[in-house]
């Protein structure tokens, strides 16, 4: 037992000295000095209480972007009949530099990103998941990626022509509920609050079946009743507007996870949320080098070994 305990002590001094632990992993960096830009009061507050998040009482911008189901509505007018207007948004810092997150406006979703107009590539990218999403709208459509796109054309073309369906569908996913920004591992995480189903928001489903109708040059009803045998779901987040380090991205996401509370005014809202991400533009972690104690301990063992091959010559 004496020289198990002292091959131990031995062992364990050995790990000390090369500078072995088990370190905690990095935290994440968390949104500072946060602020509504520009002074506006065209957003709205939510804070959780209990299972339900609630706009009662809540006040504090700091407390809502560091809680779990919190969250800052920007642009909180923009579903209601002419609210849909200029942008909102909140600036702060993130591991020292600025980031400012936004509402979108009407100009946003006709802007050029990467040589196409938003608005179609975020309808193809939402025809996609879609059709991913629901198997019988995937029968549909199909998995060929050209008649995807020939179906999101003429989805975003139907959109372009109809006002009114262009402001009920993209107002409704211009203002973005943030519930935090964090920097980790190089990275910048915005969390998301919306529905876990889009379909449970007011006039989705109508605006699928008019598109679709369209897209597929069918009659409306046809595709009315088809769907409505189906038990549709399909999960999107809002879009959110980022301008960091000079530049200027629009980020979204088809994938929610269950939030385990809703919005007590209609008891549907803030189901889900969708976490997106600035992939490397945060402040990348520092180089790992070796600690001193580990050069030490290495140095130790080289001098044993080089003492061991003396005696043996």
């Amino acid at each position: 037992m004496a020289q198990i305990l002292k091959k131990l002590l031995i062992s364990t001094s050995i790990a000390a000295g090369m500078g072995f632990a088990i370190s905690a992993p990095a935290s994440a960096a968390s949104l500072t000095n946060a602020s509504v830009d520009n002074g506006s009061s065209d957003y709205i507050l939510y804070c959780l209480n209990g299972g339900q998040t609630t706009s009662d009482g809540c006040t504090d911008l700091d407390t809502v972007l560091g809680s779990d189901a919190g969250n800052i509505e920007l642009d909180g007018d923009s579903e209601t009949p002419g609210g849909w207007g200029d942008a909102v948004s909140v600036t702060g810092e993130i591991s020292g530099q600025s980031i400012t997150v936004s509402s979108l406006t009407a100009a946003d979703w006709l802007a050029d990103v990467d040589g196409q107009e938003l608005g179609l590539t975020w309808i193809t990218d939402a025809v996609t998941a879609l059709a991913a999403q629901n198997p019988v709208l995937g029968a549909i459509l199909g998995s060929d990626a050209s008649v995807i796109a020939g179906a999101a054309s003429d989805l975003w073309d139907y959109l372009k022509a109809d006002s009114d369906a262009f402001t009920a569908l993209f107002s409704r996913m211009s203002d973005p509920n943030v519930s935090f920004v964090e920097e980790e591992g190089g990275n910048i995480n915005i969390g998301l609050i919306g529905h876990f189903n889009a379909f449970d928001i007011p006039g989705y489903e109508d605006l699928l079946i008019n598109g679709l109708a369209d897209a597929l040059d069918v009659p409306t009803a046809l595709v009315g009743a088809l769907l409505a045998e189906v038990d549709l779901s399909f999960q999107a987040s809002e879009l959110v507007k980022v301008i960091y380090n000079g530049e200027t991205q629009y980020k979204y996401s088809f994938s929610a996870t269950d939030t385990g509370v809703t919005e007590a005014s209609d008891g549907v809202s803030h189901s889900g949320e969708y976490i997106v991400t600035l992939e490397g533009a945060g402040i990348e972690p520092p180089a790992k080098t070796p600690e001193p104690s580990l050069m030490l301990g290495l140095a130790g063992l080289a001098g044993l070994y080089a003492s061991k091959r003396k005696l043996q010559k």
